[in-house]
């Protein structure tokens, strides 16, 4: 995105990355929160020169208590929630839709290559979390039984204790996926344990095709 507005201000733009391909971080179904704001967070995006396109809107998300009773929120006006999107390696992904936005407009990507940041020449230096204080773990299906217009939210400490979970559609796919700040817990087999306990994901994936963690 640096890259993107940078060129857009008609400067000559280089960027260096260590991997060798761009979406190699994270490779799921992710959603853009678009209720905090009065205005669309797309046409946002895109009035300052940034296009995201390949976003699903969501109208409703219900959310579960560690009872088990759901509470649906559905949108207003018809402003969508969320917007879903994929992450990652596929040629859709955020990632790729702004390397090619940035192809387009002249920047060059160097990958595999390794800079000396005390360099005079390197001006944005990106190195993701210096730190982790959350961490997450999921899984995608396909095919799963599920309302492509709704994300799903549970809070329940029995599965994710300081954090929740989730489901996120997009198309065919759903990415199910537990989140939290409690870095010592034992988060894949509590999530498994999810998985297989609780009624409302049973049901929703009761018929789907797992696809990867």
């Amino acid at each position: 995105a640096a890259a993107i507005k940078l060129a857009q201000a008609g400067k000559e733009v280089v960027v260096f990355e260590r991997h060798d391909s761009v979406g190699t971080v994270v490779d799921d179904d992710q959603a853009i929160r678009n209720y905090e704001h009065d205005y669309d967070q797309l046409e946002y995006f895109r009035d300052n020169g940034i296009k995201i396109g390949h976003a699903k809107p969501i109208y409703r998300i219900t959310k579960y208590s560690p009872s088990g009773r759901g509470m649906t929120v559905h949108s207003e006006n018809g402003k969508p929630l969320f917007y879903s999107v994929k992450r990652g390696s596929n040629g859709v992904s955020l990632e790729h839709q702004l390397y090619n936005q940035a192809l387009e407009l002249g920047v060059e990507i160097v990958f595999n290559s390794s800079v000396d940041f005390r360099s005079d020449d390197i001006d944005i230096i990106s190195i993701g979390g210096v730190y982790n204080n959350v961490w997450a773990y999921g899984s995608i299906y396909a095919d799963a039984n599920i309302d492509q217009d709704t994300i799903l939210f549970f809070m329940d400490n029995r599965y994710c204790p300081k954090g929740y979970i989730y489901a996120i559609p997009y198309g065919n796919e759903l990415t199910i996926a537990a989140t939290t700040f409690e870095i010592g817990c034992p988060i894949p087999a509590l999530f498994e344990k999810f998985i297989n306990e609780n009624p409302v994901i049973k049901n929703v994936v009761g018929g789907a095709t797992f696809v990867k963690h």
